[in-house]
């Protein structure tokens, strides 16, 4: 099995899965399967050939089948959505007015469905939908993105859009509708930008469709066998069956040795099988039914020619891209066919095959004469199919194209969270840290951000309040974020009095906040002093979990100026004492808290990271040219975070001066802020980096990812500390970006990265390990290739997405409302203090 992977959740939607017939829709989601996408596939109709391919026994992906709602009954279904289509109702409305404006009732269903479906894939999480096919399933995938605001996509083929106008299916409005339109060879591309000139033409991208190349390829253990015409597909006009057995009429009466075995079946068959009666071919030409993949692979094997005699269909019909031909050169299996619609961009004639006219028996059976009469030309010709199938048709390169596009609409599009007002999901999340404003590019800003932002991902419905706001932020979130207001807190000279003002003054906030949302949990980070929270779960009865980032009072007292120490860590007491559950985010962290409250219920949930956000983008080029300190050629050395005393910038520093100039090295520190430039300019410069040192402000969060990616290698460098209790976010970042890092092997960051795999790690405090790994990853371009890699693929069990899912587990194991369990643990902790 597959591990699925939270960085990209894809919607299939098909209008029958799995098809026998339609395999590559089977294995471009078993490849992206395997590419750490989650796919759901949504289908109209079950698979009615009572067989499968063996492929289908890899699938991870749920599917679901809309022919199981009643159609009847849509009004029931559709109200028990409600929920979250109550605020999409709108766009229901306008997609069924259009539709009847037009005229066009037969719609209906399409609608039903389509709205539906966009209501399930906001519940399910899913970033974008595509679909097959310019019909039907590919208009449910558009009214279900109209609804959602889920951007969508579609595959175009081959009768879908030639043996169907434009106003069929709507097809004109859905090429000017998506995000992206695939289409599986240039012909096609090029109809469709004549048929739509409106159409920008950067929208229509052709990826072909691939084909698993160790499946099918050449077997030097099976022996070909002589004369053997192989062909391959439905028994429909359009594949020139007809024409086929013309052209072996023509053979026999030539007196060539051969033998035609045909593979598929259709409605076609009973009018073949009588031709194939008159023309005396009953002992040449066999059709031996549809048969599995694997079985078409040996046949492929062992067969001397593919024979394909594509044509015009009389509804219009055409191939596009036939598969079997790309298979065909997969396995080194020489091909004759018609150069008509996509095939000329399969086959180069006389160069790994043969094409002929379309619908001509007798150019036919010559091509195939000069196949079979030759066996250094099949040799010659079977190689260069190969090497072409490698080149063109690899189903790993070219679902990773489509991958690639995806991920490039999610990019464009802004989130659509998903929506839910069902009870005992409604979630305070509480952050009164004045230190931490929210939208702030500090670390634990960015947590709280991604954090909620997660949570609401996943269905939850969290209201956040917090001390205070990033002063210019541009972020805006889909769930309400309030700011509680300015009162005076203990530690700047203000008075115990002042402080139970304060505390009272919180509670009478979330109290009236909560007689209008209603919540089930309260979910607070901790922050010095603060009862708030605690003391009103208690009052409401609803559980109450504590994050724990850091030893704030131990931590306070060294760093920070703090008052009443004594007070502080009574606060602590009381909170981690009568929380219902304590959340952590690193072991050292969990042993602090059970040395302060014995019994309290702890759990470790490190920080994350939202690892869609890495995705390839065009401003990488842009940073990397301000980053860049001396030419273009520079080695780019990079940290990202806030400059603390225990984040060993210094180190890093001393590490790359003591390389000196001939190194080639630049060294860039984002985030230093303006206390601490002077003093990291002046040891640059003491250890003769000038000019080859930057240092620049705080970023905004979303330039972080092209930011990271603009550098050749990511260092953590921390110093020899007695205590590491930290769960960095940036190491998470630093992995999400693909590049490769080099770390101290300290606290977690040993524990999430692994030396010579997804790092290289070095002593904590170590400058001149630094410098060398700092030299490894500069000389060896493969060993940073393979180390950013490998952090990309560690990373994807990071994200935010699986962190919340323990949060989750853990709210959802509290239950809504728990009064006597919160009741006992305070009245348990005083009891214990008096």
């Amino acid at each position: 099995m597959i591990e699925h992977s939270a960085e990209l959740k894809v919607a299939y939607v098909l209008k029958r899965f799995p098809r026998f017939s339609e395999t590559f829709i089977l294995n471009e989601i078993l490849e992206l399967e395997r590419r750490g996408v989650e796919v759901v596939v949504y289908a109209w109709l079950k698979p009615s050939e009572g067989r499968f391919h063996a492929q289908a026994s890899q699938l991870n992906a749920k599917v679901h089948y809309l022919d199981e709602l009643d159609l009847h009954n849509w009004h029931e279904w559709l109200s028990a959505e409600w929920p979250v289509l109550g605020p999409r109702v709108a766009c229901f409305w306008d997609i069924l007015r259009e539709s009847l404006e037009r005229g066009d009732s037969v719609r209906l269903p399409e609608i039903l469905w389509g709205t539906w479906l966009g209501v399930k894939v906001l519940q399910e999480g899913v970033q974008h939908i595509h679909s097959h096919f310019g019909t039907m399933s590919s208009t449910v995938a558009w009214f279900a993105s109209r609804v959602s605001g889920v951007p969508f996509s579609f595959t175009a083929h081959a009768k879908d859009i030639f043996a169907y106008s434009m106003s069929d299916h709507r097809l004109r409005e859905k090429l000017m509708a998506a995000s992206r339109v695939i289409t599986v060879t240039h012909f096609n591309r090029r109809h469709l930008l004549q048929q739509q000139p409106d159409l920008d033409p950067d929208a229509v991208r052709v990826i072909y469709n691939g084909i698993d190349l160790d499946l099918f390829a050449p077997n030097p253990r099976l022996a070909r066998l002589p004369n053997l015409i192989l062909s391959v597909g439905r028994l429909i006009p359009k594949k020139g069956f007809d024409d086929l057995l013309d052209a072996c009429k023509l053979l026999k009466q030539r007196g060539i040795d051969f033998h035609c075995l045909v593979v598929g079946d259709g409605p076609g068959e009973p009018s073949l099988v009588q031709k194939r009666f008159f023309l005396g071919l009953e002992r040449d030409v066999v059709f031996c039914g549809s048969k599995p993949q694997h079985e078409v692979a040996e046949l492929m094997q062992r067969a001397t020619v593919l024979a394909l005699a594509c044509k015009n269909g009389p509804d219009k019909n055409r191939d596009a891209l036939p598969t079997v031909l790309l298979e065909a050169l997969a396995s080194g299996l020489p091909v004759v066919s018609t150069d008509f619609s996509g095939i000329p961009e399969i086959v180069d004639s006389g160069t790994d095959g043969f094409l002929v006219p379309p619908g001509d028996p007798v150019a036919l059976a010559e091509g195939l004469e000069r196949m079979l009469g030759s066996p250094e030309l099949c040799r010659r010709v079977a190689e260069a199919g190969r090497k072409k199938a490698e080149r063109r048709f690899d189903l790993h390169r070219n679902a990773g194209e489509l991958l690639g596009v995806i991920r490039d609409c999610v990019r464009r599009q802004p989130p659509v969270p998903a929506q839910t007002t069902e009870s005992g999901r409604r979630v305070l999340v509480l952050c009164a840290d004045r230190g931490l404003p929210f939208g702030g590019t500090k670390g634990g800003s960015v947590h709280l951000q991604e954090f909620s932002q997660a949570l609401q991902a996943a269905g939850w419905s969290p209201t956040l309040v917090v001390a205070s706001r990033e002063h210019g932020s541009p972020y805006v979130p889909a769930y309400p974020v309030l700011t509680l207001p300015r009162l005076p807190v203990l530690g700047e000279g203000s008075s115990r009095e002042a402080e139970g003002a304060h505390i009272q003054a919180v509670q009478r906030i979330l109290g009236d906040l909560h007689r209008t949302r209603g919540f089930d949990f309260i979910y607070e980070r901790y922050s010095l002093f603060n009862t708030g929270g605690r003391m009103l779960a208690q009052k409401l009865g609803i559980p109450h979990v504590l994050e724990v980032n850091s030893p704030l009072v131990e931590e306070a007292a060294e760093f920070r100026r703090l008052e009443d120490l004594e007070l502080a860590h009574d606060v602590e007491r009381y909170l981690f004492s009568t929380a219902d559950h304590v959340v952590v985010v690193s072991n050292e962290l969990r042993d602090y808290v059970l040395r302060i409250a014995a019994s309290a219920k702890v759990s470790v949930i490190p920080n994350g990271v939202r690892i869609e956000n890495f995705a390839a983008s065009d401003r990488v080029g842009a940073w990397r040219e301000r980053l860049v300190a001396s030419g273009a050629r520079d080695f780019v050395v990079g940290f990202l975070g806030r400059v603390r005393p225990w984040h060993g910038v210094e180190l890093l520093i001393d590490a790359v001066a003591g390389l000196g100039p001939a190194s080639g090295m630049s060294l860039c520190i984002v985030g230093a802020g303006h206390e601490a430039l002077p003093a990291l300019e002046q040891r640059a410069k003491d250890g003769g980096l000038e000019g080859r040192f930057r240092c620049f402000d705080p970023v905004p969060h979303d330039a972080t990812p092209q930011l990271l990616q603009a550098m050749d290698v990511l260092v953590a460098p921390y110093p020899h500390l007695e205590r590491f209790y930290f769960s960095p976010l940036k190491v998470f970042e630093y992995m999400a970006a693909g590049r490769p890092i080099v770390a101290s092997a300290i606290g977690q960051v040993r524990e999430i990265l692994e030396h010579e795999r997804t790092a290289l790690l070095v002593p904590p405090g170590d400058a001149r390990g630094l410098g060398a790994a700092l030299l490894r990853v500069r000389d060896d371009t493969a060993l940073g290739v393979r180390l950013g890699d490998a952090a990309r693929a560690a990373a994807r069990v990071h994200t935010w997405a699986h962190r919340i899912e323990s949060v989750g587990a853990i709210l959802e194991s509290l239950g809504k409302g728990s009064p006597s369990r919160a009741e006992t643990r305070v009245e348990t902790y005083v009891a214990n203090s008096l």
